[in-house]
Parts: C-alpha cells; structure tokens; sequence
C-alpha cells in the first residue's frame, strides 16, 4: 500500500489493466521516472553501487567461518 501511496507503483485491477500498463511501460520506460525513483530511495535508501560487493563480503564472512552448513 505503501508503495502505491508514494506514487511509484500502479495496481491493476483487471489483466487487461495490467497488459495495458505494461505496454505502456514497455513503450515509454520514461513514464514516470521520477516518481518510480522517489518510490526506490524511500524503500530502499541511496544506491551507492556496492551491494554486490556487501554481499560477497558476508559469503566471504559466512564461508572463513568454516562451520558445518545443512549440505555437510
């Protein structure tokens, strides 16, 4: 709900609302941009472009641990 409230989501209500948002977006990726940006950073935070790298650490982090996983 959250979401639809900041603006950066639409619902459908019908598949034929659906495919018709989705040709919409298809042909204007555009469309809405700024509200669909807003609508990330408030869920999400600033993107600084690590979060790959965060995730490789906490492998590295889990893996030097050296504990008995669930396929041991």
């Amino acid at each position: 709900y959250k979401l639809v409230q900041l603006g950066g989501v639409k619902v459908a209500n019908s598949f034929a609302e659906f495919t018709e948002q989705l040709h919409h977006y298809i042909n204007d990726p555009d469309a809405d941009w700024d509200l669909r940006q807003h609508t990330l950073y408030q869920e999400c935070g600033e993107n600084d472009g690590k979060a790959t790298d965060r995730v490789a650490e906490a492998l590295t982090v889990i893996l030097e641990r050296n504990e008995p996983t669930l396929v041991d």
